[in-house]
């Protein structure tokens, strides 16, 4: 069995869970069992990974050129939106018309698993699709809703996925024929020659397996569930004393982690976070370490402390496990591994009560959930300090929970459900 995991780029989250997955796979070594992973997008691609090659010249240069310019005017009205409306905007909002069509259907074929992850601007969902052999079976891990929506990766409040889309409020639209409905036209069109049998939808977490579930286009459809899973042996605690001499912390700070690698993205939630920190009173020296691409400014009681992407991954094990607690202020999200990374670091983790949150901090020694999406709800959770001081059982605990969501039991999952498509 060749599988083949396609994937827009290396980077964020997503990859993250699809390139443990892919190495996982290669390291189990089930016999007759082979993974490789084809990008648009990477500077090095990895083991046993590669990076299309895309189609130029010709008439498929000249198709795409005028399929560019037709995406660029039809996204023109939601560009003027997104300026006009004044809000903190970063949010995606992708077509499934990519342009590459056939020649990625074509490079894929010899496999017998096309496994998606997060494939916007990659994959042209109905032509892909349509060209793959019918031997081939695939398989779409869900990392956000794209898949069944007109087009947002996470909708903002807006349940229009359950019928057919259309008057979207992230394009400012009151027309029910608009392009978030052509949008979801075009997923129905896609998807409606594959069974079960040929397209298997995998959720990370039972919340986006249940959005899935209410919506139009996957209601009928087999969903399984499969938590992402995490490399135990990188993210493991690093004592707390040297992790903060490594980072050039002081011992007795109080260490609030935020981290993202599109800090700038409204949903990541660091505008909350500032101003949930700025409302703390006076108090003993507290430091925010910022990790990944948010912008930073001063917050009033706070050392801000802004140390960039950071790359090796046992670096990271270290700055979570220096860290009181990891804040994860977003306003919507699936099952983030930076929170299972955090609680295999023995960390904490301070978050809201959204999407698939509540499925890994299910007690007090992991954290605590706010229930609102507020500044005010998330400085009530930062302020009880009880929560947050180290404490040798507490870690143990947070490891101990993070241990479920092994690599291994990962793979043993995903090898189920490619078996059993046959």
């Amino acid at each position: 069995m060749k599988v083949v995991h396609l994937m827009t780029t290396p980077g964020g989250g997503a990859a993250r869970a699809g390139i443990n997955l892919h190495l996982g796979i290669c390291k189990h070594r089930e016999v007759g069992v082979s993974s490789d992973i084809l990008y648009l997008e990477a500077e090095n691609p990895g083991e046993n990974a590669s990076v299309f090659v895309r189609p130029s010249g010709g008439l498929f240069g000249l198709r795409r050129s005028i399929s560019r310019a037709i995406h660029r005017l039809e996204f023109r009205p939601f560009r003027k939106w997104q300026r006009r409306s004044g809000q903190a905007r970063w949010e995606r909002f992708s077509s499934v018309q990519a342009g590459w069509g056939e020649a990625l259907a074509k490079a894929v074929g010899g496999f017998d698993i096309v496994h998606l992850h997060w494939v916007a601007d990659f994959v042209d969902l109905k032509p892909f699709l349509e060209a793959l052999p019918e031997r081939v079976r695939v398989v779409w891990t869900l990392h956000d809703l794209w898949a069944f929506t007109g087009g947002c990766h996470f909708p903002e409040g807006c349940v229009r996925y359950r019928e057919s889309c259309g008057a979207c409020p992230q394009w400012g639209s009151v027309d029910v024929d608009d392009y978030s409905r052509k949008g979801w036209r075009e997923r129905q069109a896609a998807y409606g020659s594959l069974d079960d049998r040929r397209l298997r939808i995998v959720a990370p977490s039972q919340w986006m397996a249940q959005r899935a579930g209410e919506s139009s286009l996957f209601g009928q459809r087999q969903i399984e569930v499969i938590p992402n899973g995490i490399d135990l042996g990188v993210f493991q605690p690093v004592p707390r004393q040297e992790a903060r001499q490594l980072l050039a912390l002081p011992e007795d700070a109080f260490v609030a982690l935020f981290l993202a690698d599109s800090g700038g993205n409204r949903r990541k939630g660091f505008a909350v976070l500032e101003e949930a920190l700025a409302g703390f009173p006076a108090g003993s020296r507290r430091i925010l370490l910022v990790v990944g691409g948010a912008e930073t400014k001063p917050v009033p009681g706070w050392e801000v402390i802004s140390i960039g992407y950071v790359g090796e991954v046992d670096r990271l094990a270290a700055i979570y496990s220096a860290a009181d607690v990891f804040v994860h202020p977003a306003l919507e999200d699936n099952l983030p591994s930076t929170v299972l990374e955090s609680l295999a670091c023995g960390t904490p983790v301070a978050a809201f009560r959204i999407g698939g949150l509540p499925e890994l901090i299910t007690s007090d020694s992991l954290g605590a959930l706010g229930e609102s999406t507020s500044s005010a709800a998330m400085r009530e959770v930062l302020l009880d300090r009880s929560r947050w001081t180290s404490d040798p059982a507490r870690r143990l605990d947070c490891r101990r929970h993070a241990e479920k969501f092994s690599i291994d039991t990962m793979v043993e999952r995903y090898l189920q459900v490619y078996r059993s498509l046959g």
